[in-house]
């Protein structure tokens, strides 16, 4: 719940950029010590962000990896020619993106359909191979 707190009437310097920069819609973000603390916006800005649905996390557990990795090996001769070296993303067996960051590539992934399981794979001509030994004795 929201705390309401009454502003008085001040020509101190930063309440003045403050009220002029909330009535022009921009989010303030305060700081202390470099720390975010707390956010300053809109009256309308925060109903319309108390009023968005909060959606349920997926459960992973339904996610399909089969169905984006058959995806990415079904695509993989054409992304070769179009997309070499880049990472490229699927969702429900469809292509969706691709960048040649994977950090920027989830990033984007994730603000366009939500936190949800994805498949990211490299374009490379040969897959990696992981040489993982077994357990071993220890006398």
């Amino acid at each position: 719940m929201a705390r309401t707190l009454e502003l008085k009437e001040s020509q101190t310097l930063y309440l003045t950029a403050l009220d002029t920069a909330i009535h022009e819609g921009e989010t303030i973000i305060l700081k202390r010590g470099g720390q975010s603390v707390a956010v300053l916006m809109s009256i309308e800005a925060y109903e319309a962000l108390q009023a968005r649905p909060i959606a349920p996390p997926p459960d992973p557990r339904e996610y399909d990896l089969e169905k984006d990795r058959a995806a990415f090996l079904r695509l993989k001769d054409e992304l070769f020619r179009t997309h070499p070296g880049q990472y490229v993303g699927f969702r429900d067996g469809e292509f969706i993106d691709s960048d040649s960051d994977w950090t920027t590539l989830v990033e984007r992934i994730y603000e366009r359909f939500g936190y949800v399981p994805i498949c990211v794979k490299k374009v490379e001509a040969q897959e990696p191979i992981y040489r993982i030994s077994g357990p071993r004795r220890v006398s």
